[in-house]
């Protein structure tokens, strides 16, 4: 809202505000996009989930394929839901737009890209929120890194495919890390929507929003 204030001492459009955020972070931009999109004060105009933290129900599975076994393991993310909800994760609904997979709704939220490896542990819910947000008639490109945990960087080349958003033929995009490919696929989707500010959502004990103004948004 304050963006939106601002906008002309910001040398902004206030119609292309997106949303941004890494893991936790990312969890917190859908779940900004979401109460956005309820409050109807600001319509973001994108948002940018970099292997987002989605669903709190993923803490009570037994199996996760062989995911999770590096950087961020089941054990973390049960004490980080468990910090960040007050409780102990549950079967039982979790407060408004604190798990943005359990929103019932998505339909009429902005367009989203998201990224992930397919060793993370946020692969399968990531994949979920994606295929749902698509079936709920929303914009989605889901970019998924072969082989890839949480911030990997690979020593050899990375290639990715990603379509345009309006339908043009997948390319590929060879990219140094892992961390770049998904980066990069995530700032040419950003620049096909045209935003012009993106808010960035960390999760460090509280919620920091940052402004980073992109011209260009690509190298």
């Amino acid at each position: 809202k304050w963006i939106k204030e601002q906008a002309d001492s910001l040398g902004i459009d206030p119609t292309r505000i997106a949303v941004t955020g890494d893991s936790a972070g990312g969890g917190l931009a859908a779940g900004l996009a979401q109460l956005a999109h309820d409050l109807g004060e600001v319509k973001p105009a994108f948002q940018l989930l970099v292997y987002p933290m989605l669903d709190d129900r993923t803490t009570l599975k037994l199996d996760h394929a062989g995911r999770g076994e590096c950087i961020w393991t089941p054990g973390s993310n049960l004490l980080c839901w468990s910090s960040y909800l007050d409780r102990k994760p549950r079967v039982e609904a979790a407060p408004a737009y604190a798990v943005p997979a359990r929103r019932q709704d998505l339909s009429g939220l902005a367009p989203a890209w998201i990224g992930v490896g397919t060793l993370d542990l946020f692969y399968p819910e990531n994949k979920e929120y994606a295929e749902r947000l698509v079936e709920a008639g929303v914009p989605c490109e889901f970019c998924e890194v072969e082989g890839a945990y949480p911030k990997a960087h690979w020593e050899r080349p990375a290639y990715i495919q990603r379509p345009d958003l309006a339908g043009s033929a997948r390319r590929d995009v060879p990219i140094a890390t892992v961390t770049d490919a998904l980066s990069h696929a995530a700032c040419e989707t950003a620049h096909d929507l045209g935003a012009a500010a993106i808010i960035n959502a960390t999760a460090s004990g509280h919620t920091a929003l940052a402004v980073a103004r992109y011209r260009p948004l690509c190298p």
